[in-house]
């Protein structure tokens, strides 16, 4: 994955394929590099730090939703891989919610 705030497009790339999908609260940003990664858009990789963050966005504190976002935008890029995804969504959301409990019994 390229992490957006460090990836530079030029207007027409956006003309040609569209901007975001808002539709996606979180994983927006994951369905454009892939839109861009099927219509064959090339990227140029540069090993210079662009752009730093912490791990508290939206993903972050939205797990579950940034969960099920990612598992249907792969799905809608790979549709021969659907049920690998459910089952590794199912994975994801089982292993989240024990841990998430786990954090709460700490607390008792």
């Amino acid at each position: 994955m390229i992490y957006h705030p460090s990836c530079f497009v030029e207007k027409d790339l956006y003309l040609r394929i569209g901007t975001f999908n808002t539709r996606y609260r979180i994983a927006a940003d994951y369905e454009f590099m892939l839109r861009c990664k099927v219509l064959g858009v090339k990227f140029l990789g540069k090993n210079t730090v662009i752009a730093t963050f912490t791990e508290n966005g939206l993903s972050s504190k939205h797990k579950f939703r940034s969960i099920i976002e990612t598992s249907i935008i792969q799905t809608k890029f790979q549709k021969h891989l659907f049920v690998k995804h459910l089952i590794l969504l199912i994975q994801l959301l089982v292993k989240q919610f024990f841990k998430e409990c786990a954090l709460k019994l700490r607390k008792i």
